[in-house]
């Protein structure tokens, strides 16, 4: 009967899936090869900084609520699925978790850090840990959208 009730939503939960991660994933290489280093090599760097504090919030809440869809979906395809769903789920909560740090621990704290000469080595140090942050979601992002297509059991 569970199997019977779970498959109108397999499509719906893979559908979700699929534009969560090709999303979150799409905006966070846009936004880390693409915007970032166009900002930087286009104006002095304490405006771009500025500029880039600006969408950081944005950039973080948006992943987070992508990564939750994700989380969600893969979820439900592990409990009603199995396989490699397990494994999928495990890299969502990895990349989820890499950004609720970004998003409530190391960018807030760097955007009181922003401009302070004195606490610059401070900065620096956390913006290592927000590029390695970001490196995680980005890996685990394009990690998941190669193998999406054997997930949903597609040639």
């Amino acid at each position: 009967m569970t199997a019977f009730l779970a498959q109108p939503l397999k499509a719906p939960a893979e559908s979700l899936f699929v534009v969560a991660v090709a999303l979150w994933t799409g905006a966070v290489v846009f936004y880390s090869l693409l915007v970032l280093p166009t900002l930087f090599a286009s104006m002095p760097s304490a405006r771009a900084g500025e500029v880039a504090a600006l969408v950081f919030p944005r950039y973080y809440h948006g992943g987070l609520l992508l990564g939750a869809a994700m989380l969600v979906s893969a979820a439900y395809l592990s409990a009603t699925t199995g396989g490699s769903w397990r494994w999928v789920l495990l890299v969502c909560v990895l990349m989820l978790g890499a950004q609720a740090v970004s998003a409530f621990g190391v960018g807030p704290r760097m955007a009181v850090l922003r401009g302070d000469e004195t606490a610059r080595a401070e900065f620096m140090r956390l913006h290592g840990i927000a590029m390695a942050l970001g490196t995680v979601v980005m890996a685990g992002g394009l990690g998941l959208l190669v193998s999406v297509r054997r997930l949903l059991g597609r040639p």
